[in-house]
This record gives C-alpha cells, structure tokens and sequence, in this order.
C-alpha cells in the first residue's frame, strides 16, 4: 500500500492528489465488492429469480442429459445397457417417474453407474494407500469391492430419492390442482380446456404436476382418447392419489356422469383420507418418542437424580 501511494505520489507529482487518488481507488473497489454481495444476496432470495430457476430446470430435464459429460461413454453404449429388455423397460420407467424422460438418460444412468464402479474404488485405494501404511490383502479386497458395490448401488438410491421427491410435490399440488378444475368445469370448459387451463396455472407453483398435465392435453390433441392420455399420467408418476383421481375421471368420461360433481365428492374424501392420515401420523408420535426418551433422555435424568447418591455410597464404602 505504501509502495502504490508513493508511486501515485511520484506520478502526479503532489502528495495530496496521489493520496485522494488512492483513497478514491479504494473507495470504489470496496463499493464494487459490496454491490456485487447485494446482488448476489438479492439474486438468491428474489423469488422471481427462484420461480425461473424452477421453470428452466423442469424444462432442462425434458432436454437430452448428459451430452457433454458423458460424450466418452456413448461408443461403449450397447455394452453398459443391460440386454434385457425388461430391465431397460423397468429403470426406463423409473427414470420417467423421476422425471427424465429424455432419449438419452438410461444410458447416461447406467454410464454414471460404470463411472462410479470403477472410479469410486480408485478414490478410495488411493486415500487408503496414503493413509494406512500397511494394508492386508484382505482389506484391500473388501475395500474395493466395498467401493464398487456402492458406486453400483449408488445411482439407484439417489433415483429412488428423486422419484419419492418428485411424487411428494406432486401429492401436496393435488389438492389446489382438483380446486382450480373443478372451477374450470363449472364455467363451461371442457375437459380438454379445463386441464390446459390447469396446466398454465399450476406451472410457477407446481411444475411437475403441470408439466404432467401438459402432456396430458398434447397426448388429447394428438388423438389419444382422454382416459388413455389419463392412464399413461398415471403410469408416469405412480402415486396412489392420482390413480385414483384418474380412475374417478376415467369412470365418469365413460359412464357420461358429470365429471365436476364427480370431482367435488373424490375432493372432499381426498381431504377426508388426508386429515385421516394427519390423525394416524400424529397418533404415531408417542410411540415413535419412546425410544429416543429411552435412549437419550432417562439416562441423563437418572446420572442427575441417582449420581450423586452414588457417589455418597462409594465415599461411604471407600473408608471401610
């Protein structure tokens, strides 16, 4: 600092400008940290910001993954993919209930899970290797197949989590999604329309629900009849409360009952069934708080009550 302001000094050949010079240069790079914090701050909590984050990740997903970084795994693809086709149907659909459904992610799953068998045990015989000085044969062994039974195993726990994620939102929006319909019907929409409709109001505060319902309508314009597009939304996502939603549409498209009273009787035993299972899951919680009381809570109740008693009894024993 010292040395700059002697340069400045130098240059401009006065002592008091190099100094407002300096203090000047300062003044604007702490101004310019600061604004940079503020708008990284603001640009996190800005919910706008949040909301097209959301969309353009949702939209991400039905876009081809794992192009770039999996580029290297596509000549070796006919060996990684599993030559049953059963299993390819079963992850295939598994992936599709996880929300991917582009072309390319069952063999980007199944190149993630080849990178993770043989790069995890590398990682981990390398940390060993510099950690432990002296390893047997044995433990080298179960650590690597230790490492490439969970880089193997890994992919399908984190795509069981995102499935449980994903139908997890998709049970919290059904409620204002069943709402919002069945106002939809009552003012004279359609089916068609009424889910259109749905599917544009639900896209900021429930994206994958309607994302669902979106291919739902372009499957009903496409000429699918409605309760096979209804079907195939339910294949997708596998969630109890949607085949039921589903089979309750699908029952009054083809027996010509109206489908909004129709919806306005599986609404109201949808919150039945939901206060229901609020009751069980609340009636659950003594039961569950046994064990971390036993565990935690009377240990330390009884070294606070009995201990000092204890400590009595062995002074009073110990000048015997």
């Amino acid at each position: 600092m010292e040395n700059l302001l002697t340069e400045l000094q130098i240059a401009l050949g006065d002592m008091q400008a190099g100094r407002l010079v300096l203090l000047t240069l300062i003044s604007l790079s702490v101004a310019t940290l600061l604004m940079g914090v503020y708008t990284f701050a603001t640009g996190m909590t800005d919910p706008v910001r949040r909301r097209l984050k959301q969309i353009s990740d949702i939209e991400s997903r039905t876009a081809p993954v794992g192009v770039d970084m999996f580029q290297v795994l596509r000549p070796i693809q006919a060996y990684i993919l599993p030559k049953d086709n059963w299993e390819r149907s079963r992850v295939q659909a598994r992936l599709v209930q996880a929300g991917w459904r582009a072309d390319s992610a069952l063999w980007v799953f199944y190149g993630l899970k080849v990178i993770l068998a043989v790069g995890l045990p590398i990682i981990v015989l390398s940390v060993c290797a510099l950690v432990v000085e002296k390893m047997s044969f044995q433990l080298w062994l179960f650590a690597f197949s230790g490492s490439a039974w969970l880089g193997m195993m890994l992919p399908n726990r984190i795509l069981t989590g995102l499935i449980q994620r994903r139908q997890q939102r998709i049970r919290l929006a059904i409620p204002d999604a069943l709402d919002l319909l069945v106002v939809s019907l009552e003012a004279g929409l359609g089916l068609r329309s009424a889910i259109q409709r749905l599917s544009d109001d639900l896209y900021i505060s429930h994206p994958e629900l309607a994302n669902e319902l979106e291919l739902v309508n372009a499957a009903m314009r496409a000429g699918v009849p409605s309760d096979k597009a209804l079907q195939d939304m339910g294949m997708r996502i596998r969630l109890k409360e949607v085949d039921g939603l589903i089979s309750t549409l699908s029952d009054s498209i083809r027996y010509g009952s109206s489908i909004a009273d129709t919806l306005r009787t599986f609404s109201e035993d949808f919150r039945d069934r939901r206060i229901q299972s609020a009751e069980e899951q609340a009636a659950k919680i003594g039961t569950k708080m046994i064990f971390p009381l036993i565990l935690f809570l009377l240990p330390a109740f009884f070294l606070v009550a009995v201990g000092p008693a204890i400590m009595q009894l062995i002074e009073s024993f110990s000048q015997f």
